[in-house]
């Protein structure tokens, strides 16, 4: 009794797949959110018309001292989101281990 490969695909593989994929996209979204704010605030990330949080970095660090703001709450935004993609990916990561025990142990991998 064989099944068709698509049927094999989305009832076998997949599920096995998923959780790993996501804790893995949780944390590339932290990853990519300080690599473009960092380009950004050098001047090499998207046109100048665009905003993002490292171009107000960037522009706000020349009134620093009259204007703290305007660079505080760009990098507490970064800051936050880069913590709660990170807390995310964590999450899903001790789920999936609460979910399957085997997983626990040092050799869950070797059957």
């Amino acid at each position: 009794m064989r099944g068709s490969t698509w049927r094999v695909l989305l009832r076998h593989i997949l599920p096995n797949v998923l959780p790993n994929v996501l804790v893995l996209a949780t944390f590339a979204l932290g990853t990519a959110i300080v690599m473009e704010s960092g380009l950004s605030f050098v001047g090499l990330g998207v046109p100048t018309d665009t905003p993002t949080w490292g171009r107000m970095l960037s522009e706000g660090r020349d009134y620093m001292d009259t204007a703290w703001w305007l660079t505080v709450f760009p990098g507490s935004c970064i800051f936050c989101s880069c913590c709660r993609s990170t807390c995310s990916a964590n999450n899903c990561a001790i789920r999936r281990t609460e979910a399957e025990p085997a997983l626990n142990t040092p050799f869950a991998l070797i059957r």
